[in-house]
């Protein structure tokens, strides 16, 4: 077999100048200057403090929260033209598109069965519900929901058993890989005339409340799925490790700004860190002097640095290699 040739149009274009719900705000805006692609097999990261806009960014992404613009969020079609995500038919979208959400039971039906649920998905993509039953089985049993057909050691339900499981009855942390085993399901991944399809997948803290043996399978999954389907992926969490583990990308969000430079994982290791610049950013990864929240509202700084709307820098007469748009160290 021919290897598939990835294209060199991105997958998704993002241009929000601004966003703001429609509730007063001291700032103003929920996000800022979110400007990034997302090409085929990105593994992108975004992180940042809690109530920095990630949650918000990524339903954006999702289409579950329209943009001022319908262009500032494009994706791109089957025959490599950018459409703005707004003017995709939701029917299209779900099989190029899906989010795994951080509250999973809440975008459930806690009475839906497993199998109930099979059968919704089989409806939806037009498969054969056997083939989708076969899927179901070989992701549960990747992902450790149940076991093996010929391993009888294991303390798990066998697929006859977990199917007839109501959503309720599930863990929280087996609710977190059962959603990501149905986002696949219902994803453009059953022809290998789709394998070079558009698709990507965005996943919310996917690997909270999750122990470690877990989350290493749990990641081995996903890298799995990755070069088995070409997804791109897009994933917030707060556990840097876990994204560093499949992720090729990092952005950091703050205050609602995505910081334009995407750091590459040698960037944040344990010696790169030591380079970045700044003070806010160093803070998740070496020891440093807090920066002081200022108690006057925002406005401008002496030297027009973002951060120092915020916080009274120690580094400020450091402030170097900022953006001329923003004014950001990186």
């Amino acid at each position: 077999m021919n290897p598939v040739k990835t294209p060199k149009t991105p997958i998704m274009t993002i241009d929000i100048p601004k966003y703001k719900y429609p509730v007063k705000d001291i700032r103003n805006f929920a996000l800022q200057n979110i400007r990034m692609d997302v090409n085929p097999m990105d593994s992108i990261a975004i992180l940042g403090e809690s109530g920095s806009g990630k949650s918000t960014l990524l339903n954006i992404l999702a289409g579950l929260l329209k943009t001022e613009q319908k262009n500032q969020v494009c994706m791109r079609s089957p025959n490599n033209v950018m459409v703005p995500l707004i003017d995709i038919s939701r029917k299209k979208r779900y099989r190029q598109l899906q989010i795994v959400f951080q509250d999973n039971i809440g975008s459930l039906y806690e009475k839906e069965t497993v199998q109930a649920a099979l059968k919704h998905i089989a409806r939806i993509t037009g498969q054969k519900r056997q083939t989708i039953e076969d899927v179901a089985i070989d992701f549960f049993q990747q992902l450790h929901l149940i076991s093996q057909s010929n391993d009888k050691k294991q303390h798990l339900d066998s697929f006859e058993t977990f199917k007839e499981k109501q959503v309720a009855q599930l863990s929280m942390g087996m609710l977190r890989r059962y959603c990501l085993a149905k986002a696949l399901m219902l994803m453009d991944i059953y022809k290998d005339n789709q394998a070079d399809s558009p698709k990507i997948l965005l996943v919310d803290e996917i690997s909270r409340g999750l122990d470690q043996v877990t989350k290493k399978q749990l990641i081995t999954f996903i890298q799995d799925a990755q070069k088995k389907y070409h997804l791109s992926i897009v994933a917030i969490s707060h556990e840097m490790d876990f994204l560093k583990a499949f992720c090729n990308q990092f952005y950091f969000l703050f205050e609602g700004l995505l910081i334009p430079k995407a750091y590459t994982r040698q960037e944040l290791s344990k010696d790169g860190c030591k380079s970045i610049n700044n003070t806010y950013l160093r803070r998740y990864f070496i020891p440093c002097k807090e920066p002081l929240p200022r108690d006057q509202k925002m406005g401008q700084t002496e030297n027009n640095c973002y951060f120092q709307q915020f916080y009274h820098c120690p580094d400020a007469s450091d402030c170097i290699n900022k953006t001329k748009e923003t004014q950001i160290c990186v």
